[in-house]
């Protein structure tokens, strides 16, 4: 836990979208991140999308991402995108317990991190405003 704590260097993250396409979490180093694990089978996930889209149009054309660490398997992943529920990149985790949550401790959803353009832990645990 002491590797996740506030002002502390986020461990890195890999691994692949619902597509099968490879990214890291270094990749958007020098953006704020904003780290989300969700999945499409919890209600309030799927309540905070809308506010994160809002929050994505918002900071549109600045340094701030918005990541997905998901626990669902791929193909349901490919429906959200294809709906347009989803509208950043995710990671498939594949399930609760699955190796980037397991590794960043994770035991609810949905649990937001940010991180500064550094890629330090800036706040755990927030929630997207109303």
């Amino acid at each position: 836990m002491e590797h996740l704590g506030i002002g502390k260097l986020a461990p890195e993250i890999g691994g692949t979208d619902a597509d099968g396409k490879a990214f890291t979490l270094g990749d958007y180093r020098g953006n704020v991140v904003i780290l989300l694990f969700s999945g499409e089978w919890c209600v309030p996930c799927r309540a905070q999308q809308p506010k994160l889209r809002a929050l994505q149009a918002q900071f549109r054309g600045k340094p701030v991402s918005i990541l997905g660490v998901m626990s669902d398997p791929p193909e349901r992943l490919r429906e959200a995108t294809g709906k347009g529920e989803i509208t950043w990149p995710c990671w498939c985790d594949g399930n609760h317990a699955g190796p980037i949550t397991t590794k960043w401790n994770i035991t609810s959803w949905p649990t937001i991190h940010v991180l500064d353009q550094q890629g330090v832990i800036r706040h755990r645990n927030v929630s997207v405003g109303q």
